[in-house]
């Protein structure tokens, strides 16, 4: 969940977190994206954890991703062809 602080004088004034989603969320981050409102995003959300493989149909970027999150080093991932990356994890593979 993300927080959202406005300072004043060097000091935490105040501390938002609304729910994700939500209409107060999107205001809160409208205004931190205002450099004069003086808030700012001071925890944003976590980015959303990959629950598997990407689809066979993905890019080879999202492939290259998917396979150093899996411990591949990024210059081997990167040298290999989308297809490849994808046999890599297909069911028998290092999966």
């Amino acid at each position: 969940m993300a927080i959202y602080e406005r300072s004043s004088g060097g000091y935490v004034a105040e501390r938002v977190s609304p729910m994700p989603g939500s209409e107060e969320a999107e205001q809160m981050a409208a205004l931190a994206e205002d450099p004069e409102s003086g808030w700012r995003c001071a925890e944003p959300d976590p980015a959303p954890e990959p629950s598997g493989p990407p689809a066979k149909s993905a890019t080879k970027a999202e492939w290259v991703a998917y396979a150093v999150s899996q411990g591949v080093e990024q210059s081997e991932a990167e040298g290999l062809k989308r297809d490849e990356l994808v046999a890599l994890f297909e069911e028998g593979g290092e999966s």
